[in-house]
This record gives structure tokens, C-alpha cells and sequence, in this order.
């Protein structure tokens, strides 16, 4: 039964804008398998995460916390909140939802990652544009 509602709510984080798109910048950096290579439960802050994918902006763990903050505010993402030892302000640490599991790739190498991708690529939302002339034809 859960990972069924698991499921749906894969489908349905793939039909927005703002969650999917997130979701999908997840995907593309790679940011869903760094965290599922860490094993089952783990959790990880984003200098963790960024220490295994490449990025030039030096603000990119303050970006991906937002990001991932954003993912976890929507169920996306497990979130843990702990103050800092050194400078006093919180510091967020993440872990894999249970969505996650249908992104992420099974013992096959299967996920609905490609699904998603397809869906929200520039190639086939534009076409979008044009279901209205579908109707101008007829």
C-alpha cells in the first residue's frame, strides 16, 4: 500500500512546473543516485552531496539547500535540522523520500527518471503551444 501511494505521488510531482522542474535539476545533477549511493536512511548535507558532483558557483551548496529544502517542504525529500557547533546558524541535512525510490534506479537500472525528463524536456512541452490549432482544424 505505501509504495503505491509512493507511486502516485511520483506521477503527480512529475505533472507541475516549479516541483518537477526542481525534481528534474535533481535528476540532471545526478544530486537523487549521489544520495541513494550513500545507502538506505542516510542522510546528507549539501557539501556532502556536492563533494560528488562538479559545480563552478561557489554558492552552489547554499542553491542546492534551497532546492533540496524546497523538495523536502513538498515530500520529496526527508529533512533534518540541527544547529551548527561553529557559527551557531542551522545546518539541513537530507535524505531520499519515499518518491525518491520510483527517480532513483532499481536493481534493473529502471526509474521513471527518463519518463520525467521526456515530459518536462523543451522539446515536448512545446508542443503544447499548439494543441490549440488541433482544434482550429477540425
Amino acid at each position: 500500500m505505501a509504495d503505491t501511494l509512493a507511486f502516485a505521488d511520483a506521477v503527480e510531482v512529475g505533472c507541475g512546473i516549479a516541483l518537477p522542474m526542481t525534481l528534474k535539476a535533481m535528476i540532471e545533477l545526478d544530486v537523487l543516485e549521489v544520495m541513494a549511493a550513500a545507502g538506505p536512511g542516510a542522510l546528507l548535507s549539501p557539501e556532502e552531496i556536492l563533494s560528488k558532483i562538479q559545480s563552478s558557483n561557489p554558492d552552489a551548496h547554499e542553491v542546492l539547500d534551497r532546492m533540496l529544502r524546497f523538495l523536502a517542504a513538498n515530500k520529496v525529500m526527508m529533512c533534518d535540522e540541527m544547529d551548527g557547533e561553529e557559527d551557531g546558524k542551522s545546518k539541513r541535512r537530507y535524505g531520499l523520500g519515499p518518491v525518491c525510490k520510483f527517480f532513483t534506479k532499481d536493481e534493473d537500472g529502471v526509474s521513471l527518471a527518463p519518463f520525467m525528463l521526456v515530459h518536462l524536456s523543451k522539446a515536448w512541452a512545446d508542443t503544447w503551444y499548439f494543441i490549440i490549432g488541433v482544434m482550429r482544424i477540425v
